[in-house]
C-alpha cells in the first residue's frame, strides 16, 4: 500500500535515519525540504477510510436519474445534525443558491433550440419510427378475446353491407326490363312510288308500237 510505504520513509526523515537511495527522487527531496514539521499521527493512514475508499455506499435504487431543484428542508435538517446550524444560516446560504438554480431552468427552457420532431409528427411513420399498438387490457387472453369479437363483428357488417349492395343491384335491372318498348321507325314510301311510276311509264312505249 502506498500510504504504509510513504509512512515508514516519513518517520525514518523524521527520526534522521533515512538513506540516501530512499530519498533522491525529485518528488522526496521537494517534499521533505518542504515539509520538515510534517507530523504523521499514528493511527494515519485510517483503515475506515480505506475501507470507504474501496467500498463506497452508493445509492442502489434502479430510479432513473433527472436533475431538479435541492430538497431545501433535508438539507436543513443534514446541516442541523451535522453542523448544528440553524434554519436561519442555512436559509440564508442556500435560498440564493436554490433562486439562481431556478431562474437558470427557466432561461434553458426559454433558449431551448427546438428540432423537427416539435414541428412534424413522425407518430405516423413506419420501421423504428412506427406507433406503437397500445394494448387496452393487461391480460392477453382478454386480449384475444376482444380482437376476435371485433373480427367477427367487423365480417359480419361487411357482409351485410354486400348483401344490402346486391339487392340494390337487383332492384335497379328489374327497373330497367320494365322500360317501355321503343317505337320502331316507319319505311320511307318515296321508293315504292318511284319503282310504280318506271313501271307505268315502260308499258306506254309498247302500246304506242302496236
Amino acid at each position: 500500500d502506498g500510504l504504509h510505504k510513504f509512512k515508514d520513509w516519513w518517520l525514518k526523515v523524521q527520526s534522521g535515519k533515512d538513506h540516501e537511495h530512499e530519498s533522491s527522487s525529485p518528488f522526496r527531496k521537494r517534499f521533505k525540504k518542504k515539509f520538515k514539521n510534517l507530523y504523521l499521527p499514528a493511527e494515519w493512514p485510517n483503515p475506515a477510510v480505506r475501507d470507504a475508499y474501496y467500498h463506497p455506499t452508493v445509492d442502489s435504487s434502479d430510479e432513473p436519474f433527472k436533475w431538479g431543484l435541492p430538497d431545501l428542508d433535508a438539507l436543513r435538517a443534514f446541516l442541523n445534525d451535522e453542523l448544528s446550524w440553524n434554519q436561519a444560516k442555512v436559509d440564508d446560504l442556500l435560498l440564493p443558491i436554490i433562486q439562481k438554480v431556478g431562474k437558470r431552468g427557466q432561461v434553458n427552457t426559454m433558449n431551448r433550440q427546438g428540432n423537427l420532431n416539435n414541428f412534424f409528427d413522425v407518430s405516423a411513420g413506419g420501421g423504428s419510427v412506427a406507433p406503437r399498438k397500445r394494448q387496452a387490457y393487461a391480460s392477453k387472453r382478454l386480449q384475444q378475446v376482444v380482437s376476435d369479437f371485433r373480427k367477427t363483428r367487423k365480417s359480419v357488417s361487411s357482409f351485410s353491407t354486400a348483401e344490402s349492395s346486391s339487392e340494390d343491384d337487383v332492384e335497379q335491372s328489374a327497373e330497367g326490363d320494365e322500360q317501355p318498348p321503343t317505337k320502331k321507325p316507319r319505311a320511307s314510301t318515296k321508293g315504292k312510288e318511284k319503282v310504280s311510276n318506271t313501271g307505268t311509264r315502260s308499258k306506254k312505249p309498247a302500246a304506242r308500237g302496236r
